[in-house]
């Protein structure tokens, strides 16, 4: 398995974005949070150095590499993203609206492409898959993950779907 492609779709509003705050889907950002649940399933050191790269005096680039595939962005202000009826999603949003922060909308879709330096063995793409699974079904992305924002659903799997799972 030389690359993964998954369709994914965005099934909270989506707080993710460059410096200048306009939303986007950003690949250091699926990276970092990939990376954490890396360390968290107790990936060595030298494993994350190899799949991920590091800087410092001899940096070298991962040996994964992340490509987003999107729609054109149609972010939307918080207010228009949130159910009214959903009171706990409100609640942990009232910061947000006084804000007037933009947020990518849920059921925006995106694919994205993991590309697999041909150094990995199959042990290390295992593990690195294992961490990206935990990621998707786990975890949250973009500044407000922390308060249930950021949730992403891989919706398809095209492909050698077996050989993602075992």
């Amino acid at each position: 398995m030389k690359e993964i492609r998954l369709s994914c779709e965005v099934i909270t509003p989506l707080f993710m974005g460059g410096a200048n705050m306009e939303p986007e889907i950003r690949t250091q950002s699926i990276n970092g949070v990939v990376r954490w649940w890396f360390r968290t399933l107790g990936g060595s050191k030298e494993e994350e150095k190899k799949l991920f790269g590091w800087t410092g005096q001899e940096s070298k680039k991962g040996a994964v590499k992340f490509v987003v595939y999107k729609e054109p962005y149609n972010s939307r202000d918080i207010q228009s993203c949130l159910d009214s009826s959903k009171n706990g999603l409100n609640y942990l949003a009232f910061s947000l609206k006084r804000q007037n922060r933009q947020c990518l909308y849920v059921g925006y879709k995106f694919d994205l492409r993991i590309i697999f330096s041909t150094i990995l063995e199959e042990k290390e793409k295992k593990k690195f898959l294992g961490a990206l699974w935990c990621a998707f079904y786990l975890g949250n992305f973009g500044s407000r993950a922390r308060r249930g924002f950021g949730s992403i659903m891989v919706r398809e799997i095209p492909g050698d779907f077996d050989n993602f799972i075992s």
